[in-house]
């Protein structure tokens, strides 16, 4: 390996994530997968052993995932203490600042409307307009402020 040439990721990971880490991320595993493998094959009527391999299975990569978070991220990853100085990060919090005003006036607009016709709406469809509206401004002030400030 050359001295400019980086380790990969798996090379890291075993260099910096203690053996007892990697076990007890392995265990937690094993356990909560078989636990909803169990749980599943309980509450399925038919082939109990077809529900709780099936759960079983889509069950491995989130409990994986989590699992490796939860134990193992914190003895691998090491925060850069100046990530928040960047020009990226000012634009993303000018973006989601201009969103947050946008999204209270828009709502406070709403909760006008519906109170001044006294309509009676779901909340469903309401709150998913708010979440497509606030994604589509965040994206589109994002936008604008790294075109403007670049």
């Amino acid at each position: 390996m050359n001295t400019t040439d980086r380790p990969s990721a798996s090379e890291q990971v075993s260099a910096t994530v203690p053996w007892r880490v990697r076990l007890a991320v392995a265990g937690a595993t094993f356990l909560v997968v078989g636990l909803v493998a169990l749980v599943a094959a309980w509450a399925r009527p038919g082939d109990p052993w077809a529900a709780a391999l099936v759960f079983g299975a889509c069950a491995v990569g989130p409990v994986a995932g989590l699992a490796w978070l939860v134990l193992a991220h914190p003895h691998v990853h090491r925060p850069n203490p100046h990530d928040d100085e960047g020009v990226e990060a000012r634009w993303a919090e000018q973006a989601a600042s201009g969103t947050c005003i946008d999204l209270l006036v828009a709502a406070g607009l709403a909760l006008t409307v519906v109170s001044v016709v006294d309509a009676d709406l779901p909340a469903q469809p309401v709150l998913v307009a708010l979440v497509v509206l606030g994604l589509a401004d965040l994206t589109l002030r994002h936008v604008l402020v790294s075109r403007r400030e670049s």
